[in-house]
């Protein structure tokens, strides 16, 4: 639908919301992996990424992880600190078989953002009886 001063809104499903279409960036989203499941207990490593984050702009991330693949579990930990995502970080989130990330996107520019190309995420899995 188009709104008189020439927004665009649509409407989704699975979940239902309403979403504005613009010509510009939103100044601040977010963006929250999939469960990565390890296979079993692992020490996380370090995550890097291949982004682009132009002045003005900013890229952070999260992470938290738990034993349960069920994300909205309460046995999930919580959230840990945002980080610069602008060098490889450790992971801060304890040893876990699943690990979740979540990227911040944030502009003060309307025609500039942070490009995330891709995410790596290093572990160390404990020996195991052969």
């Amino acid at each position: 639908m188009q709104l008189p001063d020439n927004r665009l809104i649509i409407g989704t499903t699975n979940a239902a919301m309403l979403v504005e279409v613009a010509d510009r960036f939103a100044t601040k989203g977010t963006l929250t992996s999939k469960v990565l499941d390890a296979d079993q207990i692992t020490n996380w490593g370090r995550i890097r990424w291949n982004a682009t984050v132009p002045t003005g702009t900013k890229l952070t991330i999260t992470t938290r992880s738990g034993n349960v693949e069920n994300d909205e579990s309460d046995a999930w930990e919580a959230w840990s600190p945002e980080t610069d995502a602008t060098s490889p970080q450790q992971i801060l989130s304890t040893n876990a078989r699943f690990l979740q990330y979540r990227l911040t996107f944030e502009t003060t520019i309307p025609d500039a953002t942070p490009t995330l190309r891709s995410v790596e995420i290093t572990r160390i899995d404990p020996n195991r009886a052969r």
